[in-house]
Formats: structure tokens, C-alpha cells, sequence
């Protein structure tokens, strides 16, 4: 529990104090240490009914009383005072004569994450003052890093442990009272009767600024007048001597909290105790704004005086990443509890916030607020198109003007370029813009990293967060962001870059931001091709997007709208692309190779839908393979070829996958049509189509090889997922896994939700195939998330199945029902005939895990309906084999499922293994059934099995029922 303290992990402290409370239940430090931590997180009404049990059993059993420190605790969890006394106790007290009881403030604990090392620092500083050993500690940092949010929790821990704790706060309105902050500290104390041992003449003299002496001690004589040259002096005196009376009682922890404001008077009188300090139980704890203590006299001095050997300092960094996510969630949680974490834009608030614990807590509560409407978007929009005003928060606003009066002229003007610059705000020749050389312009930036503006990371600037940029951004007037836009894409534009596509979407951006849309134009055009080279086409299609509704010439609208579709599609954006695609499909000017690649990208994009739109997959797959034939371009040739067979196989068409085949076949035989990669991978969809996995990784590993030295990421993370597939089909589970976990960077490299939720979805089934359910659970959720968040996804209903199986196998059959029942609601929306046959297969193993027979049979009842005449397009025909051995022998005899079993393995023998087991388990299955037992040449083959890397596909049979 001590170790849990110290660190401020009180539910440690939590699950050690009820083991000692289950061994012992009258344990004083077990009941002590369960109401800690209720306390902690708010729950007093539970910690004051674990007090009570405590209580009565103590007096039941023992006849004895808690410990006079644990009914201090109790008192504090009654807000500092006992709950009701006698009547006569209460006109006693009504009685002039009588002082008023002890009146001490409760401090609240707070939500305290990623700051373990140093409360830790901390609370061993506060174990040496409870030896005897006073301390000074100075916790700095930026504003908004939490540096109040520590120290609150901080106290309110030494509060439970016995601390007598008094707080001032210091204010800039009020720098210029004296003895503001002494005062608020000596009026605490007071109240709080913990200076009630002080000399009589030094409380007199602390009367001065502190009238509440003599009401709470009565007696004590009015001070003496002195010159006011003495008067500081014989405070600090008294007042060091209220400290000294103080902790011969207990240990004190005295807080002043933003010291840089705090009044010069009070910050010397507390410099001086802190030098004359004698061996006392006294934590003294500072805090402050780094940049701020720089200026403030008295205060600056105090923090830095290397004379005082208890002081110590304590800087506050930015949260980690880690850290900042969990307290993201934490507050979205605590916000509104009904939210999603996977519906938290996690990475977009903690790239905006930059570990600042302040703006991340304002960019989530805003979030969850207003949604897509919310701050968030706003400041993103930063880099692309800012609004036209936007709503800083005040607590960020108001220490931004504080800062902001205190630069000069020049430091100004590099403040406003380097919002405007963002990310090349340390890029030096461009602060000519503003008149200055690299020089003064890195003597500028130098400024702003001292007032802090900016911070230093790995040896670059950036602002401290997205929101003060924003406030810097917003604080100059529209025509100024205009023109400084303008001369900054001036002279970028003017440069010989290596990267040209990120440079020339840099500059098109900043013409745009400037109101110059016209010279935008060719930069963004270029630019965008460009970055879809490189698979970037997220960053494209935010710059066509904004140049959609320019003015600008039929050419050029055309060209905007066609890599615009293509951004689009590369995303699996398929609604936003339709439209576009379909103005341009009936445009009579288009080329023939134009008119081919737009019909190739229709085509995708409705097969990415996966819903009926008017058009069906066939029939727009056709239209591309005819536009591209009259190209004669064997690349969109490929395409077309490729989105063909794809129809083929989604609509239960065999023929045309086997005609697309033997194009491609013939299409190889080239030499040079053998160098295009998507025609190796159309071939290897096609062997995938008839059983044969071996071909098809044959076929898709020339691709991906192709594909590892060119720039289209996007095509690459395609053939990746399929190579991995593959590799699985053929039970080589670790190829697999490696082709799946570089296919799903690659996809989120791109923005590609759906392709990232689909790959996602192949490693939870593949994790779950061998045994690793926390891991297949953890795949699949990520896979549900991802595909839920994107506009298009045509395999979702498999990722939920995917994980409904995983979850089942490890215990959880309540997330399987919701999996399986959100798959359902999704499949009935207009879903291809590929995606209802997977759900029938899919839904009816789910089924048998759950011990359904009725269920299970009616399924696949539907799913040989559905397929009737098309089985051999079924999309996973090993399950659907099994499963009709299965319900042919509860419904149509012994001899029929013997049939279906006895094809069905010679049809994946030698050339589909995976498929091979599962139709495996089928025929064991059905031979158990018919026998009793299974005969020698099944049983050694069912030895395959016993494979460890198999352990969770036949943990899955066995669960089904098909396996012993």
C-alpha cells in the first residue's frame, strides 16, 4: 500500500487494503487505506460507510475507539466538521465567549495521469518532513501542464496522512498588494487553530494582516506600532515563529500556488523563512510558470536561491503520448459515459494538444460536445482552410494575452509568421517576409522559446500546442494572414525542391490561404498527382477539394474532378467519388484512355459501396473492360480485367472470373506486359477464386515485388493483404501475420480506413486461428473501429464476425451476440450476394458455438439456397461445405452428407489446405456420427491438428462440435 501511496495509485492501494480487510477486518490500516481510496476518486460516501462498519465492529468486539487520526480522516470526509452535536453542546457554543471549533478545509483529490514520478518525488519529500526534515519544492512548468492538478492531489494525500495544509493563490491583479498571499496563508492557519501556540506578541504582530486572530484567539494584544521600514521585518519573524509553533504539533504543507504572481512582500518574507528554516515538519511547495518566474523579482529570486539547501526543483514536462491518450479517454469518459472510446479522434486532439494536459482537456470536452463542429476541426483547418474566426478558450486566451504584452515589435511580427508557417515556422530565410535576416529572425524565434511560445523538440521549434498557434493565428487581422499566405508561397515557390509534390501542394495552400486561387492552381494540380504517387491521397484530395469550386477553365475542372475520384477511391471513399465519377462518364470530351480509367474507378467504387445503386457491379465492370480495351494500354487493360473478375466473384459469375483468366493468361505472355504489377495480382485473385492458394501467392508475391520500389503504396498495401491471405490459406501463419501487420501500415500510412479495417479483420481471424484470443480480440476491435469510422466498407459484416468468434472462444458470449447482431443489421442493407452468403456461413458457426442447432441449420438452409447454382463462387467454400455435410446429415441422410464430404476433399486436397482441414473436421464429424469412431486413415490425418500453431483452429472445431 505504501508503494501504491507514493506514486498516487491509490486503486493499488485499494486492492491490497481489501486483502488485508478480508484477513483482518478490524486492521486499522486496511480500513484507512479503503477509505484512501474511495476519497480518491470522490466515492466519501463509501469511504465514510467503510469508517462506520469499522466503527461499530471496533466497539462490538474490542470495546475500543478508532485512532484519533483515523477520525480525522472521517471529519474530513464530513467536509471538516462532525455531523451534529447535542443541544447544549451547540448553545455552549453560541456563547460569545466561546471560540468557534477548528474549521479545516478539505482539498479534493483530481484526475492525476501520466504523473507518477513526480508525485513520487513529492510524497518522499513529504516523508522526510514527517522525520523532521523541512522542504521547499518548486514544481514549474508550461501553463496548463497540471502543475495545480499535481499539487491538489498531492495534498490531499498529506491531508489523510495527518498534514495540517494551508493554500494561497496568487494573482496578477493583486501583485501589487503587500503581504496578499502571507496574509491568506496566516488566515488559514488561523481558522484552522494551528498557530494557537504562537508567542502572543508574534501572533499580535501577524494580526496585521491577518484580523481573524483575534476572533479565533482571544486575548491576543493589539500590535505595536512600529515604522513601516520594521513592519516586513517583524512579520517575518512572527511569522516564522507560527510556522515553528505549527509543526511542533504536526507536520504543515504550505501551497502557493502561481508564485510568479505573488506580491513582492510576501515572496521575500517566504525567502526568508526558507533560509532561516530550523529543523521542522514543513513542506513548502511552490508552483509556477517557467517563463513567467523569469521576470518576476522577488518571486525569481526565491525559486533560484542555491543558498537554501531544502529547496528542490521540480519541472513539469509534457504529458507522453501514452499518457495523454489515457487521459483523453478519461475525460471523454467521465463526459458523457456513453460514448465510444473507438469514436474518439484520439490522435487528432493529442497532435493538437501536444501533451499540454489543459488543451487536451479542453479539445475532448469540446469534442464530445459538438462532434465534427467542434475546435478540433477548427484548428486543423490551420494547414488547409482556416475558418474565418474561432472560439479560443478563455483560460488559453487569457495567458496568451499576458505573454503577448510582453514582446516587443519584431518578436510580434515573428509570432504572427510562424503561425502562419506552422511546421516551418524554424525555416529562417523565410523571415524576410516580415523584414527580418536568418539572423534576427532566429534571434526572434529565440525570444518566443523564452516566453514560451515555442518549444524545442529534437533540436526543431514548434508551438507548445495547436491552440496557441491558433491564437496567434487569429489574433492578426484577415487581410495580414492574406498577404503574409501570399509572400510566404512566393518564395517557396521560387525554391528547387526534392520533394516536389509536398511542395508544391505547400504552395498551393498558401495561395489559396492568401485569396489567390489562381495562382494555386497549377501548384495544386501537380502537386496532388503527385502525392497520390507517393500514396498521400489524403493530403490531394483536401487541396482538390478546396480548388472543386474555383473558377477555372472546362480543362482544368476536369482534371481537378478525375484526381479528386481518384483520391477518393485510393481512400475507399466510394460515396464522395460516385458522384464526380458519374458528371464525368457522360462528358463527350473525354479521351479514351480518360473514359477508361474513370469507368475502371466506377467500378471500384461500387463495388466498395457493396449496396445496389442503380447499376450492379457486372454491368459498370463491363463498360471499364470495354473503354479499356480500346486503349490498348495493357495496364488499364489489367485494371479493367481485374475489377471484372472481382464482379464475377462478388455476383456468384464463375464464367466471367474464368474469362477474365484466360485473358490475363494470355495478356502474360508478353514480356514487357509481364513488368505491369496489377496484372499479376488479377491473376492471383483469379487461382485465389479456384482453389488453388499456392498459384495465387505465386502470382501475388511477383506483384508485391514489383510494387516494393515504386510509390503506389496504396495498390501495395492491397497486394500485401492478399499475399497474406494466402500465406494463411496455405498454413504458413507467420508469413502471413508479417504480410498483414506491413499491409496495415501501409493502409493507415494512406488514410485507407476500410483496407485497414479489412486487414485488421484477417489478422483477428488469423490470431484466432492459432490460440492467441486477447490478440485476435484487441485485432478485431481495432478492425470494427476503423471500419466504422470509414464512409465505405464492403467486408464490415466479416470483421464482425471475425471478432464475434474470437470473443466467443475466449469467454465472452455477451460481445458476440452484439457482434453478431450488428453484422445482421448491417448485411440486410441492400448487401451484395457475397456479403449475404458470408454472413449465412459465418452467423451459422457462430451458432453452433453458442449451442443453436435450430439456428445453425436454418442459416445454412439459407446459405444453400442463396448459392444454389453458384457454389462454386461461395466466398469461403470451405466452411460452406462443412456446414452443408453438416445439415445434410441432419436433414437429408447419411449417404447425401457422405457425397458432399467425399467431393468436397477431393476438390481442396493437395491444392487448398486450410479449406482441406475445415471439410477435414466435417467428414470426422459425420464418420463419428455414422461409426462411432473414426477410422484409422481420419485419425491420422486429424493429427494435423495437434499442430501448435493450429491449437485455436481446432480449439474452434471442437467448440462447434465437429472435433473431439
Amino acid at each position: 500500500m505504501d508503494a501504491g501511496r507514493r506514486i498516487g495509485d491509490f486503486a493499488t492501494v485499494e486492492r491490497h487494503a481489501q486483502v488485508l480487510h478480508d484477513l483482518d477486518p478490524v486492521s486499522e490500516d486496511a480500513v484507512r487505506g479503503l477509505m484512501e481510496a474511495r476519497a480518491w476518486v470522490g466515492d466519501r460516501t463509501n469511504a465514510l460507510k467503510a469508517y462506520a462498519r469499522f466503527e461499530q465492529q471496533l466497539t462490538e468486539e474490542l470495546g475500543a475507539k478508532p485512532s484519533p487520526e483515523l477520525v480525522r480522516i472521517a471529519d474530513l470526509l464530513r467536509q471538516g466538521r462532525r455531523p451534529g452535536r447535542p443541544p447544549e453542546q451547540r448553545a455552549e457554543a453560541a456563547q460569545p465567549s466561546v471560540v468557534s471549533e477548528r474549521h479545516e478545509r478539505r482539498f479534493e483529490a483530481e484526475t492525476l495521469i501520466g504523473r507518477e514520478q513526480p508525485f513520487a518525488q513529492l510524497y518522499d519529500a513529504w516523508l522526510e518532513v514527517r522525520r523532521g526534515t523541512p522542504r521547499i519544492m518548486v514544481v514549474t512548468g508550461d501553463p496548463g501542464v497540471g502543475k495545480t492538478t499535481l499539487t491538489n492531489a498531492f495534498v490531499s494525500t498529506c491531508q489523510m496522512e495527518g498534514a495540517v495544509v494551508a493554500r494561497a493563490q496568487a494573482y496578477d491583479a493583486e501583485r501589487e498588494l503587500p503581504f496578499a498571499i502571507l496574509a491568506e496563508l496566516i488566515k488559514q492557519l488561523t481558522l484552522q487553530r494551528t498557530i494557537g501556540g504562537t508567542d502572543p506578541e508574534a501572533l499580535s504582530e501577524l494580526a496585521r494582516v491577518s484580523p481573524e486572530i483575534f476572533s479565533v484567539f482571544p486575548g491576543v494584544p493589539k500590535p505595536v506600532e512600529w515604522s513601516a521600514e520594521v513592519i516586513p521585518l517583524r512579520l517575518a519573524d512572527s511569522f516564522l515563529k507560527a510556522v515553528e509553533a505549527a509543526t511542533d504539533e504536526g507536520p504543515l504543507v504550505l501551497v502557493v500556488d502561481d508564485v510568479h504572481a505573488a506580491d513582492n512582500a510576501s515572496a521575500a518574507i517566504l525567502h526568508m523563512v526558507a533560509r532561516k528554516l530550523p529543523r521542522t515538519r514543513l513542506l513548502l511547495i511552490l508552483t509556477g510558470r517557467t517563463n513567467e518566474l523569469r521576470t518576476a523579482a522577488a518571486p525569481s529570486a526565491l525559486v533560484s536561491d542555491t543558498t537554501v539547501r531544502a529547496l528542490q526543483g521540480l519541472e513539469l514536462e509534457p504529458l507522453s503520448a501514452e499518457a495523454a491518450e489515457r487521459l483523453v479517454t478519461a475525460l471523454a469518459v467521465g463526459a458523457d459515459a456513453k460514448i465510444k472510446v473507438g469514436d474518439l479522434p484520439t490522435s487528432r486532439i493529442l497532435q493538437a494538444g501536444n501533451g499540454n494536459p489543459l488543451a487536451l482537456e479542453l479539445l475532448t470536452k469540446e469534442w464530445v460536445a459538438h462532434g465534427s463542429t467542434s475546435l478540433l476541426s477548427d484548428i486543423e483547418a490551420l494547414n488547409t482552410q482556416p475558418v474565418a474566426n474561432i472560439g479560443i478558450p478563455r483560460a488559453i486566451g487569457a495567458v496568451f494575452d499576458r505573454q503577448i504584452r510582453r514582446l516587443d515589435t519584431t518578436s510580434r511580427a515573428s509570432l504572427d509568421l510562424a503561425a502562419v508557417l506552422g511546421r516551418r515556422l524554424a525555416d529562417l530565410p523565410l523571415y524576410q517576409v516580415v523584414g527580418l535576416s536568418p539572423a534576427a529572425g532566429g534571434e526572434a524565434l529565440t525570444r518566443l522559446l523564452e516566453e514560451g511560445f515555442l518549444r524545442e523538440v529534437h533540436g526543431g521549434l514548434e508551438f507548445r500546442n495547436e491552440l496557441i498557434r491558433a491564437q496567434a493565428y487569429y489574433a492578426m487581422a484577415g487581410p495580414e494572414r492574406q498577404h503574409l499566405h501570399r509572400e510566404v508561397g512566393g518564395l517557396l515557390a521560387e525554391r528547387n525542391v526534392d520533394d516536389a509534390s509536398s511542395s508544391n501542394l505547400e504552395v498551393a495552400w498558401h495561395f489559396l490561404r492568401g485569396g489567390d486561387p489562381g495562382r494555386s492552381l497549377t501548384y495544386a494540380i501537380e502537386g496532388a498527382g503527385a502525392a497520390m504517387q507517393v500514396g498521400a491521397p489524403y493530403e490531394s484530395e483536401q487541396v482538390l477539394s478546396a480548388l472543386l469550386h474555383q473558377p477555372c477553365g472546362k480543362e482544368h475542372s476536369e482534371r481537378i474532378q478525375l484526381l479528386l475520384a481518384r483520391a477518393l477511391v485510393d481512400q475507399s471513399k466510394a460515396d464522395d467519388a460516385l458522384p464526380i465519377l458519374g458528371e464525368l462518364v457522360v462528358s463527350a470530351e473525354l479521351t479514351s484512355r480518360t473514359l477508361a480509367e474513370v469507368t475502371q474507378m466506377r467500378a471500384a467504387a461500387i463495388y466498395l459501396v457493396n449496396q445496389d445503386v442503380g447499376e450492379s457491379h457486372c454491368e459498370a465492370a463491363a463498360q471499364a473492360l470495354a473503354a479499356a480495351r480500346k486503349t490498348d494500354d495493357v495496364e488499364l487493360i489489367a485494371r479493367a480485367l481485374f475489377e471484372y473478375a472481382r464482379s464475377g466473384a462478388q455476383s456468384g459469375d464463375d464464367d466471367r472470373v474464368l474469362a477474365a483468366k484466360k485473358e490475363i493468361d494470355n495478356l502474360l505472355e508478353d514480356e514487357k506486359a509481364r513488368l505491369v504489377p496489377i496484372l499479376h495480382t488479377a491473376q492471383g485473385f483469379c487461382h485465389y477464386f479456384l482453389f488453388d492458394a499456392k498459384a495465387s501467392a505465386a502470382s501475388l508475391d511477383v506483384a508485391r515485388v514489383l510494387l516494393a520500389e515504386s510509390p503506389r503504396v496504396t495498390e501495395l498495401s492491397y497486394v500485401l493483404n492478399a499475399y497474406g491471405s494466402c500465406r494463411y490459406h496455405l498454413c504458413d501463419f507467420a508469413g502471413a501475420r508479417q504480410s498483414y501487420i506491413e499491409g496495415l501500415r501501409l493502409a493507415k500510412r494512406v488514410g485507407d480506413d476500410s483496407r485497414a479495417s479489412i486487414i485488421s479483420g484477417n489478422i483477428c481471424a488469423l490470431l484466432t486461428t492459432v490460440g492467441e484470443y486477447d490478440g485476435a480480440i484487441e485485432a478485431g476491435r481495432e478492425s470494427v473501429q476503423l471500419g466504422t469510422r470509414a464512409l465505405n466498407h464492403p467486408l464490415l459484416m466479416t470483421c464482425l464476425t471475425s471478432l464475434a468468434e474470437a470473443s466467443i472462444l475466449a469467454g465472452d458470449r455477451t460481445q458476440a451476440l452484439d457482434h453478431m447482431e450488428r453484422a445482421e443489421r448491417w448485411v440486410k442493407e441492400q448487401r451484395s450476394w457475397s456479403a449475404n452468403m458470408e454472413f449465412f456461413c459465418q452467423g451459422a458457426c457462430v451458432a453452433l458455438l453458442m449451442g443453436n442447432l435450430s439456428l445453425a441449420l436454418s442459416l445454412i438452409g439459407s446459405a444453400e439456397e442463396r448459392a444454389w447454382g453458384k457454389e462454386r463462387c461461395v466466398p469461403n467454400p470451405g466452411v460452406f461445405e462443412k456446414l452443408r455435410v453438416f445439415r445434410a446429415a441432419h436433414v437429408g441422410g447419411v449417404e447425401l452428407a457422405s457425397a458432399i464430404a467425399k467431393s468436397a476433399r477431393a476438390k481442396f486436397r493437395g491444392r487448398h489446405p486450410l479449406y482441406y482441414l475445415t471439410v477435414l473436421a466435417g467428414a470426422a464429424w459425420l464418420e463419428r456420427r455414422t461409426l462411432g469412431c473414426n477410422t484409422p486413415e481420419t485419425l491420422a490425418e486429424l493429427e494435423v491438428f495437434d499442430t501448435p500453431s493450429l491449437r485455436g483452429y481446432h480449439a474452434l472445431q471442437v467448440a462447434q462440435g465437429f472435433l473431439t
